[in-house]
């Protein structure tokens, strides 16, 4: 009998990081860039790369650990729990500093998204990723 293993849920979560990374890093980057070309938005392109380049950072790491994760590479479950630690850390962050700022729709996308992933994901990693890597 041939063991089934859930690599195919692996491949799900890869494409749904590495599509998630691409979408966030070409929706917020053409915008700065066009902030930097602006001579009089010195202190909004300042303020906007406060706010964005960890995030940059994050989902760059989102992207190269969805890679990691279809070629089946050592490291992937690490870098997720990094990006998992990173994005609970922003997302902790900017409730702290935006909470009187955030709407409801801002408190579900900044805060419980983030939180919720984070929690799925170590759940998931922790368990099911372990046994698809027992079934290679």
């Amino acid at each position: 009998m041939k063991p089934s293993y859930p690599y195919k849920i692996n491949i799900l979560i890869a494409v749904l990081s590495i599509g998630m990374g691409i979408l966030y890093i070409g929706k917020t980057f053409p915008g700065y860039v066009d902030q930097v070309r602006c001579p009089t938005c010195k202190f909004i392109t300042t303020i906007s790369l406060e706010h964005y380049w960890y995030r940059w950072c994050l989902y760059t790491l989102l992207i190269f650990s969805g890679y990691r994760l279809i070629n089946r590479l050592l490291g992937a479950r690490r870098l997720y729990y990094l990006f998992f630690a990173g994005i609970t850390i922003v997302a902790i962050r900017d409730i702290i500093q935006n909470k009187s700022l955030m709407d409801s729709y801002d408190m579900v996308m900044e805060a419980v998204l983030p939180l919720t992933v984070s929690i799925l994901g170590f759940i998931y990693f922790r368990g099911y990723y372990m046994s698809s890597l027992k079934n290679r």
